[in-house]
């Protein structure tokens, strides 16, 4: 999972706006889970900017539920033109302090901008900040592919 939060150094702003963007290509079947994980966050000044890269994710019956939220923008495409176009469209639409880019098939625990905005009040001179992730099977089981632990045990020494 690569997901930052991402800005300029400079002083936290009071009440930043934090911009999530998710381009997504079949992925339509996790999406929802994503925007509820989102919505249950404890810091509550974010925009959801989704785009269906061609695939018709939005379309997925579970995704049309969870959409009504008004801090949620979606953007539908086609052909697919791929995840560096998608990501480029999405940062120009974002209106965001500070950004922050899940995968489409990501889940976010309840406090995970709060406690990455936490470490930009403390540290105004850090302009990245990377956290480590989980990986859990369709169960919501924690599982470990070998080679993810060892890099997260590479990235070790850069926790604090």
């Amino acid at each position: 999972m690569t997901t930052v939060l991402s800005s300029q150094p400079n002083a936290l702003p009071r009440h930043p706006l934090v911009s999530v963007l998710v381009p997504s290509y079949q992925a339509g079947s996790y999406l929802s889970l994503l925007v509820e994980s989102m919505l249950c966050q404890s810091y509550q000044r974010w925009e959801l900017l989704i785009l269906d890269d061609g695939s018709g994710d939005l379309d997925h019956p579970d995704v049309q539920e969870v959409l009504a939220d008004s801090r949620i923008r979606t953007f539908r495409w086609s052909p697919n033109r791929g995840v560096s176009q998608a990501f480029r469209f999405l940062m120009e639409e974002a209106r965001g302090d500070f950004w922050c880019y899940p995968g489409a098939d990501d889940l976010l625990s309840p406090q995970f901008i709060e406690q990455r905005l936490v470490v930009l009040d403390r540290h105004p001179e850090v302009s990245l900040v990377f956290g480590k992730g989980r990986q859990i099977d369709s169960h919501g089981e924690e599982i470990w592919v070998d080679e993810c632990q060892k890099t997260f045990d590479l990235l070790k020494p850069l926790e604090e």
